[in-house]
């Protein structure tokens, strides 16, 4: 069995008390106890994402693909998001993240194996994991392929870029800029709907 405590005491960014705190630029945190869903800051492109997001989650409903800890959920949440979906397939992480909904208080969080999403033109997209993840991900998730809004979207190695470009070129994203820490890569992209 593994002791998640020890786990995310050891490698969490932040951690004391029982707890990863994640801080925010607005000045607020968010606390994440430890469990089996990805996510605790400690990674590069959790933290790239989470910088890309400030400033343009206000008021848009946010859809978390892979949402595992729920950090990225919770700090869209925190952030202003007026709803947020966080998806994952992993029951261990819908688990852990709506227990780190409820640590934070958030109600406008809701973490499931799909979302509906009724009018996505103000939304945001966050895909964090590698793209092969990615493209499995987005086969699972067919609903989101008429995803009209924009896209932030990590866990590429930067020489992996043009190849990853060609393979969100078919799900009709247009890049917008890019961010890089530690040879990781994230980029932000406007989606449009393709028939």
């Amino acid at each position: 069995m593994i002791d998640w405590h020890h786990q995310w005491a050891t490698h969490a960014l932040n951690f004391y008390n029982g707890f990863a705190h994640v801080p925010l630029a607005s000045g607020k945190q968010v606390r994440l106890k430890p469990g089996p869903g990805f996510g605790d800051l400690s990674h590069p492109t959790t933290r790239l994402v989470l910088r890309m997001m400030t400033g343009l989650v206000q008021g848009k409903t946010v859809i978390d693909l892979g949402c595992g800890s729920g950090i990225l959920s919770l700090c869209a949440a925190a952030l202003g998001a007026k709803i947020v979906h966080g998806i994952d397939h992993c029951e261990g992480s819908l688990l852990h993240a709506k227990e780190n909904a409820h640590l934070n208080g958030f109600c406008q969080v809701h973490f499931g194996q799909r979302a509906t999403i009724t009018n996505s033109e103000h939304s945001l997209l966050l895909i964090n994991m590698i793209s092969s993840e990615q493209e499995q991900a987005w086969r699972e998730h067919p609903y989101l392929h008429g995803f009209d809004g924009l896209v932030i979207s990590s866990g590429l190695l930067t020489e992996q870029k043009a190849a990853y470009l060609i393979q969100v070129e078919k799900r009709g994203w247009t890049p917008i800029h890019f961010q890089e820490e530690e040879g990781w890569l994230a980029g932000l992209y406007r989606s449009q709907k393709t028939l």
